[in-house]
């Protein structure tokens, strides 16, 4: 074709529909980006933004529940303090030393994780996992 014809070409005179249908689009695009950047960047970012608080690890996931509990268990066998284990395991209500006994109570668990397990089962409890190792009990 000729590149002349081309040029002289109009799209918007050819196709009316397409004007006024263009307009529009360009107006609510414009509108949803400008939305998008109020609404997010500066509401939710920077004048109200989102804060979680007073979650513990009662609201975790079980596999990271046990994460945690391993966390604490190897944290308590390096600084052997019962007053941080007993914090960050009976926390609110929440009984980490169940966790710990479950855990110790896998047959896949590793000897010496089964022991800091359980011994940090008896800082926050007093007597360890009883239910399932009954000889290894703190008296």
């Amino acid at each position: 074709m000729n590149p002349i014809v081309l040029a002289r070409f109009n799209v918007t005179r050819s196709w009316p529909w397409l004007r006024r249908w263009l307009r529009p689009t360009v107006y609510f695009s414009a509108g949803l980006a400008v939305g998008l950047v109020i609404g997010l960047v500066v509401l939710g970012w920077w004048l109200w933004p989102v804060e979680w608080v007073g979650g513990g690890p009662q609201d975790m996931a079980v596999g990271n529940q046990e994460l945690y509990v391993r966390i604490v268990a190897d944290l308590y066998a390096y600084q052997l303090s019962e007053t941080t284990a007993r914090q960050a395991l009976d926390w609110n209500g929440w009984r980490g030393d169940v966790v710990a006994c479950r855990m110790a109570a896998t047959p896949s668990t590793n000897p010496a994780d089964r022991l800091r397990l359980i011994a940090v089962a008896a800082a926050v409890n007093g007597v360890g996992c009883p239910d399932q190792f009954p000889s290894m009990v703190k008296r």
